[in-house]
């Protein structure tokens, strides 16, 4: 429908969809999900891998800075 130029007919989507069934039937219509499905896999782990990283790092800069901070009152 996006791509179609000037001259060509335009289908709407209930069109698309009936003649994406006609011609390759009902599973035509979950022709695109399998690597659709792995790029959400690779994204969550990636999403979850950066936030145990971050976590990570925050909480041993924040472990330093209260030490740092005990050694201050200490000597004063």
């Amino acid at each position: 429908m996006h791509v179609a130029s000037k001259g060509e007919q335009k289908y709407t989507m209930m069109e698309g969809i009936r003649k994406i069934i006609k011609e390759e039937g009902w599973s035509g219509l979950y022709k695109g999900i399998g690597p659709k499905i792995v790029q959400s896999v690779i994204t969550a782990a990636f999403l979850f891998a950066f936030k145990d990283a971050l976590y990570d790092l925050t909480v041993a800069m924040r472990s330093k800075a209260l030490a740092a901070k005990k050694l201050k009152l200490k000597a004063n």
